[in-house]
């Protein structure tokens, strides 16, 4: 995990979220080791923003919002996926 970690890099606005939300570094880093893209942000040039699915620790689904500069994963934000707003799958949006 190290390499992982040391490529990571959580932003302010990230560490409030995962203070709130009761959600540990260690399980963003194993939701981006074990995760998939869900979703593209195309409208940000600079950087290539997206969602990934992946699952914490004790298994738990995670979403990971970050941006990918090309030595670095900027961790956006991250929380737990709610049915209500996600599928069964936690991959797609629900329909209301």
């Amino acid at each position: 995990m190290g390499r992982s970690k040391e490529l990571c890099v959580f932003t302010d606005h990230s560490k409030d979220r995962m203070t709130e939300r009761n959600i540990d570094e260690k399980d963003v880093i194993s939701a981006l080791k074990n995760g998939i893209v869900i979703e593209v942000n195309s409208k940000i040039k600079q950087d290539k923003n997206c969602l990934v699915l992946g699952y914490s620790i004790k298994g738990d689904p995670l979403h990971v919002a970050v941006a990918l500069k090309p030595r670095e994963i900027i961790i956006l934000t991250t929380y737990r996926p709610n049915k209500k707003r996600w599928g069964d799958d936690y991959k797609t949006k629900a329909v209301r």
